[in-house]
């Protein structure tokens, strides 16, 4: 028996009857120092060596993947949402030239933009750049409804007569410089909160 202390090589009777050597990569070997102090040893790789460490690393993995999965789910959740609303209102006006459609459609796009507002909270220290994130992309797809019907209204009211066409491309090009508008200014305030960091 050293100063380390000794481990005794086999089975014995009393108190110290286990083996320094596991019988399998499960069992533990009992040390016993010179104070009499019992030590149990667990095989190399045994998850006990680990516990602290790996409940540590899977605290922090919970906490990230909270953070992050609701990012992502409600983002995909938002814009899914917001493309059907955009898809049936485009249908809707093609096939009935009304408002109906594009009330139906924004509407349905409200909604797909409050999903997104119900998870922030959830998303952690960053829901703000996570929120200007998703708007950029958002805004492209929420856009084109009230574009539309603005120019509907101007041609349908105010410019007679006029061609379908003229309709098409006037919608398109005001549709293509909100959206860059909007997406330009977002992107500047997304850049502008992560150098506050």
């Amino acid at each position: 028996m050293d100063e380390q202390g000794a481990a005794l090589p086999g089975p014995q009777t009393g108190e110290q009857g286990a083996s320094d050597t596991p019988k399998d990569r499960h069992s533990p070997g009992i040390i016993i120092r010179p104070s009499g102090e019992r030590l149990i040893r667990w095989p190399s790789g045994h998850p006990a060596n680990d516990r602290s460490g790996g409940a540590s690393a899977a605290h922090a993995s919970a906490v990230h993947l909270d953070e992050q999965g609701w990012v992502h789910n409600a983002r995909v959740l938002s814009m899914a949402v917001c493309a059907i609303g955009l898809l049936l209102a485009l249908g809707g006006w093609l096939h009935e030239q009304t408002s109906g459609p594009l009330i139906i459609g924004l509407i349905i796009q409200v909604l797909g933009l409050l999903l997104f507002e119900l998870a922030v909270p959830r998303m952690g220290s960053d829901h703000k750049t996570a929120r200007l994130t998703f708007y950029i992309a958002a805004n492209w797809l929420v856009l084109p409804i009230p574009t539309a019907g603005l120019c509907w209204w101007i041609f349908d009211y105010a410019v007679r007569p006029y061609h379908s066409l003229l309709t098409w491309a006037v919608f398109l090009s005001c549709d293509l410089m909100f959206s860059a508008a909007v997406t330009a200014v977002l992107g500047w305030l997304r850049w502008r909160q992560t150098h506050k960091k």
